[in-house]
């Protein structure tokens, strides 16, 4: 997919050129990644939760890793870095996600995803 973008400090071609989506990175806005790279976890300070035990709060270690399947990630580090894409399977150790830009699948470690 290709994307018109707007440079206003530019002055060539009125400041509008053509690039790849998966070549641009979102800065400002709200990314809607935002609420995956936390994993759902409550504020340090929420009143509700701080009443609640340990033992009905589930450890991080033990998070289930279906829960993750059909989420959005980005890939943090390696070859296909930068790149954002569906996990499409969770194991222990690595993740299969397959990438929006690209249509196929890949397997990643899961220290390497956001």
């Amino acid at each position: 997919m290709f994307l018109y973008v707007l440079v206003r400090t530019s002055t060539e071609n009125a400041g509008v050129f053509v690039t790849k989506s998966r070549n641009l990175w979102l800065a400002g806005g709200q990314s809607k990644f935002s609420s995956s790279l936390h994993f759902n976890r409550p504020a340090p300070f929420d009143r509700e939760m701080s009443n609640s035990t340990e033992e009905t709060q589930q450890p991080f270690s033990t998070l289930n890793n279906t829960n993750l399947i059909g989420e959005t990630a980005r890939i943090s580090h390696g070859s296909f870095k930068g790149y954002i894409g569906n996990v499409k399977d969770s194991a222990s150790t690595t993740r299969k996600v397959e990438p929006h830009a690209k249509r196929q699948s890949i397997t990643v470690n899961r220290m390497v995803w956001v």
